[in-house]
Order: structure tokens, then C-alpha cells, then sequence
């Protein structure tokens, strides 16, 4: 079972980010994409992107591996390309009763807090991102069975402080991850998202089984 709680919160204007997931049984599903250009093509790109992952998730109880993460992720980048839209980040965590495998695009990153953060995407490359045509996945996989799992963009972990995030990762609450990074005037420097997720015992309330849920902007 799981603990949920997200923020999608936009520095100006239209948010351009998009995270989503989905639950199968003892199997969790969570999707973030932050898409770049114009506010309207950037937003079709990171829905565009969340939309063909989810298709391909599949029935299993458990999560796919690394390489077919990879495969899926990729799969992407193509035919994303030939919309006359925007690119976007992409990152997916596919987690199950023991482990977590995915793959990500961009600099949108997965994180698991503890006593400290450790970027399970510490190898990915920032661009080209999806929808480019030539876009860079690069997949992973990790255990997992305690601490917080805290999916971002770089709107909030390039601009909140590390050991901000993680002691107040243990409260579940991502709009208080959001607040973190924020400049002096209240401002965010860049549209912000996350996703916080624990292993609980009971699951959280709005994951309702096999349906795909997004979290929507502020």
C-alpha cells in the first residue's frame, strides 16, 4: 500500500507540468513531465508524453524492467516530434513491493529521502529532451522499503535546498516542498511540481484502482 500527496504550482501564467499516476494492486505507477516551449505547445508535450507511458503500462502486478521502461520511454520521442508542438522532461518510477525500475528523459528527477536524497536519475542527460527527435532515455532501477520517494522537476530541486527538502520530506506534504522553493519575494523562478510517495498501511484515498489520476496545476 501507499501514501500519495502532489503540488503542481506555476510561476507565471499557465502551468507547463504534468504528473500522474497509476495504482495496480501492490503496484504504483507515478509519471512527471515538465514541458519547454510555448505555454500551450509545452503543456500538449508533457500530456502527450504522460499519455503514451500510461498506455503502456500494462495489466502486471508487478513493475517492468529497466530495459523495457527504456523502450517504452523511447518509443515516445518519434512520434511526439512529429506534432507541431512542444519537447518535454519525462521521468517514470514503476514501483512495486520491493524495488523500483523506470527511465527518464530531461532533468526531471526521482529521488529516495532518507537521512539524505539520493537521485536514482543521477545519469541522465538534460536535453535533448522528448520530442526532439533525438532524445537521450536512460533508465533505472533501485530497492526501495523505507524513506519518502519524491519525484520533481527541476523547478524544485535545482531551487530548494537539500536538507530542507528532506527533513520536511517526512510530512507527506508537497505543497510545503513547493514553498521551499521559492525566492525572497514569493515568486517561484520556475513552474514547480513533485510527487511524495511512502510505503503505508492503508492506501492513500484518491488512488483508486487501475485509473489513471493527475495531479492539476494550483
Amino acid at each position: 500500500m501507499f501514501e500519495l500527496n502532489a503540488c503542481n504550482d506555476a510561476s507565471v501564467g499557465k502551468c507547463v507540468n504534468r504528473a500522474a499516476w497509476i495504482l495496480r494492486g501492490e503496484r504504483i505507477v507515478v509519471m512527471l513531465a515538465e514541458g519547454a516551449g510555448s505555454k500551450t505547445d509545452a503543456a500538449f508535450a508533457a500530456e502527450f508524453a504522460i499519455k503514451c507511458a500510461a498506455e503502456m503500462v500494462g495489466q502486471e502486478k508487478h513493475p517492468l524492467s529497466p530495459g523495457q521502461w527504456l523502450n517504452i520511454v523511447s518509443e515516445i520521442d518519434v512520434p511526439l516530434s512529429l506534432e507541431p508542438a512542444g519537447e518535454t522532461t519525462f521521468v517514470v518510477a514503476d514501483i512495486g513491493a520491493k524495488r523500483i525500475s523506470g527511465a527518464s528523459v530531461g532533468d526531471s528527477k526521482v529521488f529516495i529521502v532518507d537521512t539524505q536524497m539520493r537521485d536514482l536519475t543521477s545519469n541522465q542527460q538534460r536535453k535533448p529532451l522528448l520530442g526532439s527527435g533525438q532524445a537521450v532515455t536512460n533508465a533505472y532501477e533501485e530497492d526501495w522499503s523505507s524513506g519518502e520517494l519524491l519525484l520533481c522537476n527541476a523547478g524544485l530541486h535545482k531551487y530548494a535546498a537539500r536538507d530542507k527538502l528532506v527533513t520536511n520530506a517526512t510530512n507527506m506534504d508537497a505543497r510545503a516542498l513547493i514553498e521551499l522553493a521559492r525566492l525572497p519575494n514569493g515568486a517561484l523562478f520556475d513552474d514547480a511540481v513533485c510527487v511524495l510517495l511512502r510505503r503505508g498501511k492503508a492506501a492513500t484515498g484518491h488512488l483508486p484502482e487501475g485509473t489513471i489520476q493527475h495531479v492539476r496545476p494550483a
